[in-house]
């Protein structure tokens, strides 16, 4: 079983970002679709929408695309991203989602939720 973990790990680390994202958002997507109409608020489609942020391993890679807070001395934080998430209410998956940095001008969770407009 710990060799199986092994080689999943692997291969799954393997795999661009967007890949999960995409296959996230078409699971999610599909089994929402997959909702019997009773499970609806009122016949409508409803989402709820919550943001967090997640640290990272300290790598030059992640330190690239997600910078560690300035307060903190270089090379001894750990890398900070912000990540919203579309929850469907009938079926508790997740529809939508976007991550970015943690720092600079418009990379709070209210900028991030109107980048997803398209989606409602």
């Amino acid at each position: 079983m710990v060799m199986v973990n092994a080689y999943y790990c692997t291969a799954r680390d393997a795999l661009p970002e967007e890949v999960c994202h995409a296959l996230a958002r078409n699971v999610g997507r599909d089994v929402e679709l997959q909702a019997p109409t009773n499970w609806l608020s009122k016949g409508r489609r409803t989402y709820v929408v919550d943001g967090s942020t997640v640290t990272m391993p300290d790598t030059a890679a992640n330190q690239a695309v997600y910078p560690q807070q300035t307060r903190q001395k270089p090379g001894i934080g750990f890398p900070i991203a912000r990540i919203i998430v579309v929850f469907s209410l009938a079926v508790g998956a997740a529809v939508e989602m976007k991550i970015g940095k943690y720092k600079g001008k418009l990379t709070g969770e209210n900028s991030m939720f109107r980048d997803l407009h398209k989606f409602f």
